[in-house]
C-alpha cells in the first residue's frame, strides 16, 4: 500500500473534493490491455518497491534538474518578479514524490483514476496555483508534459541498478514502470482541450486535413481517443523509425526514445 500521506499540503487522494475523471473504469481498462499493464507489473513493482520507498524523493530530484536545468521548463515554477517560487516547488515536489509512491503501490480503480484527473488539472488554468496559492504562470503546456514522460521513464535505471536490480528482473521492472506511467499520464483531463493545456487541438496528432495520424502515418488513427493514440505511438514508433524515414521535421524534434514500452 502506498504510505499515508495526510499531512502533505495539497494532497487530497480518494478525499471527495477530488475531480471526478471523465474517464470511465472500463476505458481504463482498455487502456491498461494496450500498454501491456497486467498483475504481473503490479506484482513487480510490489516486490521491489522498497527501491522506490527509499528512492523516491532522489528520484524526483534527478528529474527536477533536468527542470532546471531548462529555461523553457523551469519557468513554469517562476513567480511574477521572474524569479523561482521556492514554496510552490517545495510543496509540488512533496506531491511529486508521492505520486511515485502512488503509481508503484495504489490499485488502479476509481480513486485512482480521479486523482489523475486531478493532477492533470492541476497544469491547466483551472487548478493550477489554486491549490498552494501561488502566482506562477497558469499552463504548462501539452508538448512539455508528454516530453517529460520520458525522463520520468527512464530515469529510475540508474537507482534501480545500484540497488542490484540486473538481467531479466532489471527489464521487468523496468517495464513495469513504464506502463503504470504509460496509464497514468494520459488519464488525466482531455489534453486536446486548449483552453487547459495551450495547445491548438490537433497540434501534435493530425498532420492534414487528411485525417493522417501524425506519429504513425496511419491513415484514420485520429478517431482514436488521445490517450490511446498517445500509448500506441510510444509502442510503435521505435518499429516506424526502424523501418521508415522521419518524413516531418516538428516529428522529428518531438520524438524522443522511450525504453520498455
Amino acid at each position: 500500500m502506498a504510505k499515508k500521506s495526510d499531512q502533505i499540503a495539497g494532497y487530497n487522494y480518494g478525499h471527495a473534493a477530488t475531480a471526478r475523471s471523465p474517464v470511465s473504469l472500463e476505458e481504463l481498462r482498455q487502456l491498461e490491455e494496450t500498454v501491456g499493464w497486467s498483475e504481473e507489473d503490479s506484482e513487480v513493482l510490489q516486490r521491489h518497491g522498497a527501491i522506490f520507498r527509499s528512492h523516491a524523493g532522489a528520484m524526483v530530484d534527478s528529474w527536477r534538474a533536468v527542470i532546471g536545468a531548462q529555461p523553457h521548463l523551469a519557468k513554469w515554477f517562476f513567480d511574477p518578479s521572474g524569479k523561482p517560487d521556492e514554496q510552490y516547488k517545495a510543496r509540488v515536489k512533496k506531491r511529486f514524490v508521492q505520486w511515485v509512491l502512488d503509481a508503484c503501490f495504489r490499485p488502479h480503480d476509481q480513486a485512482w483514476l480521479d486523482y489523475q484527473e486531478e493532477i492533470g488539472l492541476r497544469h491547466t488554468p483551472e487548478n493550477k496555483n489554486k491549490t498552494d496559492g501561488a502566482h506562477t504562470p497558469p499552463v504548462v503546456p501539452l508538448r512539455f508534459l508528454l516530453g517529460f514522460v520520458t525522463t520520468v521513464t527512464i530515469g529510475t535505471r540508474k537507482f534501480l541498478t545500484n540497488a542490484g536490480v540486473a538481467g531479466d528482473d532489471l527489464q521487468k521492472l523496468e517495464a513495469a514502470w513504464a506502463k503504470t506511467v504509460h496509464s497514468t499520464s494520459p488519464s488525466g483531463p482531455d489534453p486536446m482541450r486548449k483552453k487547459d493545456f495551450g495547445e491548438p487541438a490537433g497540434i501534435l496528432w493530425s498532420r492534414d486535413s487528411h485525417n493522417e495520424c501524425f506519429p504513425c502515418g496511419i491513415t484514420g488513427c485520429s478517431v482514436l481517443p488521445f490517450r490511446l493514440r498517445l500509448v500506441l505511438f510510444r509502442r510503435i514508433t521505435p518499429l516506424r523509425d526502424a523501418r521508415f524515414p522521419i518524413r516531418d521535421p516538428f516529428y522529428r524534434r518531438f520524438h524522443l526514445p522511450i525504453s520498455s514500452s
